[in-house]
């Protein structure tokens, strides 16, 4: 049984020097334990701790053997590490391979495409590790939600306080992770803290430190991805980049890092496997788009006919779609956002159609 005292002593002094982690490290290498520590104010985190844990967060002190050995190695680690998870915390962190799938915001069909890709083959490896990320729109919410649809086990890491999400419009897919064994919500802020842009760059060392590598799939000139990449350099994780079209601003970070030796470059998905030691793929692949869709729309639907033609068409507009199929223009229009939403196709700012599964 922990100390509640103790506890609420490193959360005062996760509070106290959260961005600044190292003094706060040292002083307790000084005293030997947070409770020992002179002037904490650690009356004010009992109750917040509390309700927190009613919630189904609790925190994990920097010296708990149940927090993540990774993180340990890391000179500036989060002296306390809260956890939101229906599986207690020695069956999340004990993992032997982590696998951090990190890019930007704003990601293409193309993009798309290959982070299911690489994640379907990650769940057909035999060491299935785990997969990390940020939980952020674009890159990291796909990464993730293909991870439990492929039955991997997937950790966010998250910029805000404790017991909070960001962003709220994945409420949905933050209450499927936590209910699904072995995954989890983490962050090092404490609760009440938002989502401010200066808060991600400190969640994304926590990123960087979780995985054995770090995969890149977009990014711009600058972003938070490229930072995450840093971070995993520094702290001599192996890093890969997935290259991309020269004039796509999307694929101008992943480029340079390639270029400049600091990733190694995605060519397929087998050589990825084995580069990053998890052997040859050994399961079967995942359903084909032409299987999924004849199960949910039927194997004569004008949903399936429509996605065939996207893909022998691919940028094929709703427009162009209505013309060349003779439907009416609005019934293309919904279809596209029907296959859209079920995540067979994306659209881009001009409405023009790719296959992504």
């Amino acid at each position: 049984m922990k100390d509640p005292a103790e506890l609420a002593c490193i959360a005062a002094l996760n509070r106290m020097y959260g961005y600044q982690p190292r003094k706060g490290l040292a002083l307790l290498d000084k005293y030997g334990c947070a409770s020992a520590i002179p002037g904490l104010p650690w009356q004010s985190e009992t109750g917040a701790l509390e309700r927190l844990a009613a919630g189904g967060t609790h925190l994990l002190g920097c010296r708990d053997p149940e927090y993540p050995a990774l993180l340990k190695e890391i000179p500036d680690s989060p002296i306390g590490l809260y956890v939101t998870a229906h599986t207690p915390p020695e069956r999340i962190f004990h993992y032997e391979r982590g696998i951090a799938i990190v890019g930007t915001r704003d990601i293409t069909p193309y993009g798309t495409l290959w982070c299911r890709r690489i994640v379907q083959a990650l769940a057909r490896t035999a060491e299935r590790p785990v997969i990390i990320s940020g939980f952020a729109m674009g890159t990291d919410i796909i990464a993730q939600t293909e991870a439990l649809e492929c039955g991997l086990r997937t950790i966010g890491v998250l910029p805000c306080g404790a017991g909070s999400i960001y962003p709220m419009r994945h409420s949905r897919a933050a209450e499927r992770l936590v209910r699904t064994e072995g995954c989890a919500l983490v962050s090092d802020y404490p609760p009440g803290t938002p989502a401010v842009a200066g808060n991600f760059i400190r969640r994304n060392r926590i990123i960087a430190a979780l995985a054995d590598a770090v995969i890149l799939i977009e990014s711009k000139r600058r972003g938070g991805g490229l930072i995450t990449m840093d971070f995993a350099l520094d702290y001599g994780r192996a890093t890969y980049a997935l290259p991309g079209r020269l004039e796509d601003p999307c694929s101008e970070g992943c480029n340079t890092l390639i270029r400049r030796g600091k990733a190694e470059l995605i060519t397929d998905t087998d050589s990825l496997m084995e580069s990053l030691g998890l052997g040859l793929l050994c399961g079967a692949p995942s359903p084909g788009a032409e299987e999924t869709a004849q199960r949910l729309y039927g194997k004569d639907s004008l949903s399936l006919r429509i996605l065939r033609h996207i893909r022998r068409h691919s940028g094929a507009t709703p427009e162009e779609i209505c013309r060349d199929l003779n439907i009416p223009y609005s019934t293309a229009v919904g279809q596209t956002a029907q296959l859209a939403g079920d995540g067979f196709i994306g659209m881009d700012l001009l409405q023009r159609c790719f296959v992504v599964k």
